[in-house]
């Protein structure tokens, strides 16, 4: 997925209006808790620094104006739990610009296995900072049974040690192009493939 950063992203952070962002697809479920921490948070420490937002904008990399930042809607692909307590706030302090705007990385016209790669792996990224709870991961986990991807992985990764050396095999050999009956197109060429789930 290298090609996202090469092909969509554009280059630096930019302030967005609160008004122009919304909520996307989520890998996971707003967690009300962390939310009103952040809220408390933002409150008593105005001074303090949050990870950028990562959001998606529906125009051509070739056609955004970064002069017109705000002439445009977004959707985030990471930074809900922020946003969430952001708007809150927005809307109790309506005079305070301090929550009318926040830092984005802009990423343009992605489809949806990009752009839920990269909410993956802000993430991941995020859980550095604000680890799961037991519960959390198991509702997040529970919440994507009923995604035929995500059963199918589950499915795969409760196989046996000999099942699991196998699958270590083909999946090396398909990120080489060599998988017998593995057609290689010019953009597998560009970056590593991965096996699609529904071919399992």
């Amino acid at each position: 997925m290298t090609e996202i950063v090469n092909d969509h992203a554009i280059p630096g952070l930019f302030g967005i209006h609160t008004c122009n962002l919304k909520l996307g697809k989520q890998v996971r479920k707003v967690d009300d808790y962390f939310v009103q921490t952040l809220v408390d948070s933002m409150e008593k420490c105005t001074d303090e620094s949050y990870s950028p937002y990562v959001v998606m904008v529906d125009v051509k990399k070739d056609d955004f104006n970064k002069n017109n930042v705000n002439g445009y809607k977004y959707t985030i692909l990471g930074g809900q739990h922020n946003y969430t307590a952001t708007k809150q706030l927005a809307e109790k302090y309506k005079d305070r610009q301090l929550f009318k705007s926040r830092q984005c990385k802009i990423y343009c016209s992605l489809n949806e296995e990009q752009s839920m790669w990269l909410a993956n792996r802000h993430n991941d990224m995020q859980h550095l900072v604000h680890k799961l709870s037991t519960k959390k991961s198991l509702m997040d986990c529970n919440s994507s049974m009923n995604d035929t991807d995500m059963d199918t992985i589950l499915h795969l990764a409760k196989q046996t040690e000999t099942v699991a050396v196998k699958l270590d095999e083909i999946f090396e050999n398909y990120g080489r192009g060599v998988l017998a009956g593995q057609r290689v197109t010019k953009k597998n060429l560009m970056a590593k493939p991965d096996i699609p789930v529904y071919l399992f």
